[in-house]
């Protein structure tokens, strides 16, 4: 996190130094779990952009610091660090060989660390990756 801070052009508020680690994580660009607490800052810029490093960069101090100091702020921001660290400390779906632990560990992720439409999508067709599955697993 501290590695990000100088990248910033401003200076963030106390707790909420967390905010530079999550505008520059990519996984926030497919999981959606973060929008809430970045359209907090600024709707409607968030509305406009979707783009939380523009948003950390050009919104107004006032606009973070506000936000920032209320108590359903900071333990969304909890909330989100702790889904962060597990995500990025668990073995992870891809890294299982058995197909249907990874199937189930991205059932399980659904709406936390995977998108529920894009999960509901690729379940759906469970059958065609199985048969691909299938037909490559030589290759493997």
């Amino acid at each position: 996190m501290d590695k990000l801070l100088p990248f910033l052009c401003r200076v963030l508020p106390a707790n909420t130094e967390a905010l530079a680690d999550m505008a520059l994580d990519l996984r926030w660009t497919w999981n959606h779990g973060g929008d809430k607490l970045l359209e907090m800052l600024d709707p409607e810029a968030w509305q406009l952009t979707r783009n939380p490093w523009w948003i950390l960069q050009s919104i107004s101090q006032e606009r973070i610091e506000k936000p920032a100091g209320s108590a359903e702020f900071q333990e969304e921001l909890k909330r989100l660090m702790a889904v962060c660290q597990d995500y990025v400390q668990r073995s992870g779906w891809f890294k299982e060989k058995e197909f249907d632990k990874s199937l189930g560990i991205i059932e399980e992720s659904r709406g936390n660390h995977f998108d529920p439409e894009v999960t509901d999508a690729f379940l759906a067709i469970e059958e065609e990756i199985v048969s691909i599955k299938e037909k490559y697993q030589d290759e493997t």
